[in-house]
């Protein structure tokens, strides 16, 4: 089996575009002689994309204006020995620049538009925050007071309770004391005879 070299396999798949030359001095070159050296490369592969799929970019690239773009760049990639038509391609950089500078507006214009609805956005939650802050606010010195209220009506029940209770458990106290008083005045007063039992005995 023979080993095919992988650069001889790709550089014969490719077109025989023409080689750009960069030994001659760019001071002494024209424009013509610039953009040819330039674009001599470039300029056959961009012309057969724009060929192959003309129907796909003549549709998607427009301008502003709904005016096609590629004819004119069509114009300007000649087929003869110059590579560039200055007359097309000037007319095609003036439609470019014309379409940037609009471009530019257009940016310009969104961006202004965005920022606007963005400080508008922004005051409308700072204004939303203050708002919520003040509801909270109220909310919680209303909430405060009543607990202060239901907190001073609890102490006010359980103090009453407190001094009722006090007051039966006086009650019971005395009531109790008479009654032991009493019982030990007839026990000590009765001729009867009263045993008393063991601890043991108790139990049982």
């Amino acid at each position: 089996s023979t080993t095919i070299n992988k650069n001889q396999l790709t550089e014969s798949k490719l077109p025989d575009y023409p080689k750009a030359n960069f030994n001659s001095n760019e001071s002494s070159m024209n424009i013509i002689e610039k953009l040819e050296r330039a674009l001599s490369n470039i300029a056959p592969f961009l012309r057969d994309i724009f060929i192959e799929f003309s129907y796909i970019l003549t549709k998607t690239l427009v301008g502003s204006h709904g005016q096609e773009l590629l004819p004119n760049g069509l114009h300007a990639l000649k087929q003869t020995a110059s590579i560039v038509e200055l007359k097309h391609a000037g007319l095609a950089f003036i439609e470019l620049v014309n379409e940037g500078r609009l471009l530019s507006h257009a940016s310009k214009d969104h961006v202004v538009k965005v920022a606007n609805e963005a400080d508008f956005i922004v005051n409308r939650m700072r204004t939303d925050d203050i708002r919520k802050v003040s509801e909270f606010e109220q909310l919680s010195a209303q909430t405060t007071v009543e607990r202060k209220s239901e907190e001073q009506l609890c102490e006010h029940f359980i103090t009453a309770a407190r001094q009722r209770h006090q007051v039966i458990a006086l009650r019971l106290q005395e009531k109790f004391l008479m009654m032991m008083i009493n019982d030990k005045t007839v026990y000590l007063n009765s001729s009867r005879l009263f045993w008393k039992l063991d601890p043991w005995k108790d139990h049982l």
